[in-house]
């Protein structure tokens, strides 16, 4: 699969930046350019047509529904083409087997599972996009179950000698310190890192804390962390030398005019510091899974609450998800109110295996009382001033770790 086939046209993009061209997904503009040609080598009309409306309706009408505000990726953009491509495969290999995509039954996809690798998986959505729409009827293609990706991990000091290294190590490059940290603490995937934008930043006019809003609550940041993001925010520049402009609002401009750095350039970055993206974000989640219930992950973290309670399961967290109150006359977050769980405990050195789950329920009752969520005035970096309810986050630093 020709991954370069999604990039973005570089003097599109440069001519977007400079406002001569109206503003467009360059992803989903690459994937446009792309399918036309590769569909016009289906021979069949009928087929052809099928595909077309396929990757129409279920991929591309829901990456352009979240512009301007969410521009699809590169990983979406590869796993378009994937599936758009294994779909036609799959109708060639009806088509050896002389069967079509309207005639064949459940034992020709069986059959057609069995002869490939996981890859032929990837057909099942193009199937059951056919079957609701009448091209089909009683086959499915059932979930490919991937190896456990939940019980590869980094050691805890493995990590926490990461964490202090970006903390402290002035040498390094501050992109790298941010998105490593973000990593290392708050188990936010590449991608997701990589298209921050400065929207999702706050500081507060009290103390001038900064807040980052990974999820659908504000995150306030330590202070070692706010302090480089602040310096993030008056040093950005990509590697462009075309299209700079101050009114940018990726956090992580990339090397296109007008766009965010990649998650591969991240994750290439990172690498070179000796932190595994995968591993690393598997252990700064079991530990933050087995201190918070899957509600407050989700809200926080953005985590789906489906994942977050699995990562809840791995980590032996059976907590009941509502907090009790405050002691000590702090007050109580209103029980009505959504963001009575924005609390977010110190990161834990969780390990691995029983001893670290029989670790968790031991020191639970020392955990749940830890902080309070309290109405905090902000504002805006280089915007406008703004009232956020903010969850407080003790620093490794704090607890002797960093």
């Amino acid at each position: 699969m020709a991954s370069t086939t999604h990039r973005p046209s570089p003097g599109c993009a440069t001519l977007v930046a400079h406002r001569v061209l109206p503003d467009r997904d360059e992803h989903l503009a690459a994937i446009e350019r792309w399918l036309g040609p590769f569909l016009d080598r289906i021979d069949d009309r009928a087929e052809r047509k099928i595909v077309r409306g396929f990757v129409t309706w279920h991929h591309l009408r829901r990456l352009r529904r979240g512009f301007p505000q969410r521009r699809s990726t590169f990983e979406q953009a590869v796993v378009v083409e994937r599936e758009t491509r294994v779909a036609v495969r799959m109708l060639d290999w009806l088509h050896t087997r002389g069967q079509s995509l309207a005639g064949c039954g459940q034992g020709d996809i069986d059959q057609w599972l069995a002869e490939g690798t996981s890859y032929h998986y990837s057909a099942r959505n193009f199937v059951l996009w056919c079957v609701r729409r009448g091209h089909a009827s009683d086959i499915t293609i059932p979930i490919y179950v991937k190896e456990n990706l939940r019980s590869e991990f980094v050691e805890a000091d493995e990590r926490w000698a990461l964490a202090r290294r970006l903390l402290h190590d002035d040498a390094l490059d501050t992109v790298d310190r941010v998105a490593g940290l973000l990593l290392l603490l708050y188990a936010q995937p590449l991608a997701r890192i990589a298209t921050l934008t400065l929207d999702q930043l706050t500081q507060r006019v009290t103390d001038h804390g900064v807040q980052v809003r990974l999820g659908s609550k504000p995150l306030a940041l330590p202070p070692p962390l706010g302090a480089l993001l602040l310096d993030l925010v008056d040093r950005r520049h990509g590697r462009a030398v075309v299209g700079r402009t101050m009114e940018l609002t990726w956090l992580l401009p990339g090397g296109a005019p007008g766009r965010p750095i990649s998650a591969r350039q991240l994750m290439r970055r990172l690498s070179r510091l000796g932190i595994q993206a995968r591993l690393s974000r598997n252990t700064a989640l079991i530990d933050l899974a087995a201190q918070l219930p899957a509600t407050v992950l989700s809200d926080l973290l953005n985590l789906h609450t489906g994942t977050a309670t699995a990562w809840n399961d791995v980590a032996g967290n059976t907590a009941p998800a509502t907090p009790p109150s405050c002691p000590g006359g702090t007050p109580t977050p209103d029980p009505s109110n959504a963001s009575r769980h924005d609390t977010m405990p110190a990161p834990h050195p969780l390990g691995r295996g029983q001893a670290a789950r029989r670790d968790h329920r031991a020191t639970k009752p020392q955990r749940q009382n830890r902080h309070c969520t309290t109405r905090l005035t902000t504002t805006r970096v280089g915007s406008t001033t703004d009232i956020a309810r903010a969850p407080t986050l003790r620093t490794a630093r704090e607890s002797g770790r960093c």
